[in-house]
């Protein structure tokens, strides 16, 4: 760097500034040295140069780096290097191309050495802008990719907290409508409880006014004229009471004719998986109460029995029919249909008895048992009503109703017509009630509803899609 005061003051004990520098003298000089460098004779031609153009810092070295007490002198050319009177007389002794400084450095402005370090300096410091640009460029681009990442972070921390905000709104909702199912559903039991306590203590007051005060007449007369009474209330109690010990499994189970399977879906109607038959199944019934599930086979006189917690088949039966019948199940009893009367086997498959229709019947293609603990089954085209004993209690049949495939007792009775393609609605006790409309409706080939009576689900395009209806109460 140049001295800031002049150099041949400073050693007068003076300190001007210093206006030039002389490239010769590698002295800093003020005005008065500089005019006096003008006109003497030996430094009159000596470049001078404005203090302010030279550099901060020149890295050029005057002196050997091995004899550093002494000055570059001499310059070899065999060998391309400057050197100290030391550095001749111990390496350069033999060289028979060697000058001095002064002479060798003539002209060397205009030299192609010089030029070529030009170039390969104006290379590097291109190099470097590029180098340095783009390490702006990446840095910026780093900056506004964390500006970015963090905009995107934001964004998807907010659907996320949308999304929760949703599912904790439908699960509150779902959990809802559970809580006021349920209350609903324990209302009507109560209801129901209240009516067959006030049916009970009326026919107790009856009874014990006849044991107490009335005539053998009388008491035989109540005995046979009360008895459809108890039997009715005795099946509501026991209807109640099923309610009541029924497990929360509300899996939906059926089986598919065509590949053998029986399908299990969850409460959700999400599918969950599938148990191999070794028949063609037909018909299927859960056990209530259980985790059992008895399903009747297509072509072979069997029932099978069904472990749906354990997903496999428990066992076999052999039947006094030769497949494709209606089966339905109680929590007691398991009902199989056979050409002219129904089987009624308990839990373990023993046959414990039979029920003989007293009307010319065909084969029973679907069974239902329903509320009051009725039979309903289908033949043909009609759907027939029966007493445990067998005794018809209704017939129902209709020109828009053909091909009755299953039937359903949710209150009232629903009936689903194969190849109609409708969904009949009767009371209990076989009074027609409304067609429902069967604008999804399509092929139908099964039908059944959910344990709360909330969804309704039909195997539309002969069993090969399972619609989910849900029902407004």
């Amino acid at each position: 760097m140049a001295a800031k005061y002049c150099e041949p003051c400073t050693a007068r004990g003076r300190n001007p500034t210093a206006f030039r520098w002389c490239s010769e003298c590698e002295e800093a000089l003020c005005s008065e040295c500089t005019e006096a460098h003008r006109f003497q004779k030996i430094t009159r031609n000596h470049h001078l140069v404005d203090i302010s153009k030279i550099p901060e810092r020149i890295n050029i070295s005057y002196n050997c780096s091995k004899h550093q007490h002494l000055p570059f002198d001499y310059f070899c050319v065999d060998h391309d290097e400057i050197c100290c009177k030391e550095c001749l007389s111990q390496n350069h002794r033999a060289c028979k191309n060697v000058t001095c400084i002064e002479r060798a450095s003539k002209n060397s402005k205009r030299s192609q050495s010089f030029i070529d370090s030009e170039k390969q300096l104006g290379f590097i410091l291109e190099a470097l802008k590029i180098l340095n640009k783009s390490c702006k460029e990446n840095d910026s681009r780093i900056q506004q990719q964390e500006t970015n990442i963090r905009k995107q972070i934001a964004t998807v921390k907010e659907h996320i907290i949308k999304l929760l905000e949703s599912l904790e709104q439908l699960l509150l909702k779902q959990l809802t409508e559970m809580k006021n199912k349920n209350l609903n559903r324990l209302k009507r039991q109560e209801k129901d409880l209240v009516d067959l306590i006030t049916s009970s203590k009326a026919e107790k007051e009856v009874m014990e006014f006849v044991k107490n005060d009335g005539s053998d007449k009388q008491t035989f007369l109540l005995i046979h004229s009360s008895k459809p009474v108890l039997d009715e209330i005795e099946n509501k109690v026991k209807q109640v009471t099923d309610s009541f010990v029924e497990t929360n499994d509300k899996r939906l189970v059926f089986c598919d004719v065509i590949t053998s399977k029986v399908h299990v879906c969850d409460e959700n109607d999400v599918y969950q998986y599938s148990i191999l038959s070794p028949y063609a199944p037909w018909d299927i019934a859960a056990v209530p109460g259980t985790a059992t599930a008895v399903m009747s086979s297509r072509n072979e006189p069997y029932i099978q029995f069904i472990d749906l917690k354990r997903r496999r088949i428990l066992k076999q039966i052999e039947v006094h029919q030769s497949g494709g019948y209606g089966i339905a199940a109680t929590k007691d009893n398991i009902f199989v249909g056979t050409e002219k009367e129904i089987q009624v086997l308990n839990r373990s498959g023993n046959l414990k008895g039979t029920v003989r229709l007293k009307h010319e019947q065909g084969p029973i293609g679907n069974i239902s048992i329903g509320l009051n603990g009725n039979i309903y089954y289908s033949n043909n085209d009609e759907v027939y009503c029966s007493t445990l004993d067998g005794n018809l209690v209704f017939s129902y049949s209709s020109p828009r109703l053909r091909g009755p495939r299953k039937i359903h007792d949710a209150g009232n009775v629903y009936i689903l017509g194969l190849y109609s393609q409708n969904i009949h609605q009767i009371t209990s006790t076989g009074s027609f009630v409304d067609i429902l409309p069967d604008d999804n409706i399509s092929e139908p080939f099964g039908l059944c509803f959910s344990k709360d009576f909330s969804k309704v689900y039909i195997a539309n395009r002969s069993g090969k899609t399972m619609s989910v209806f849900k029902i407004n109460q």
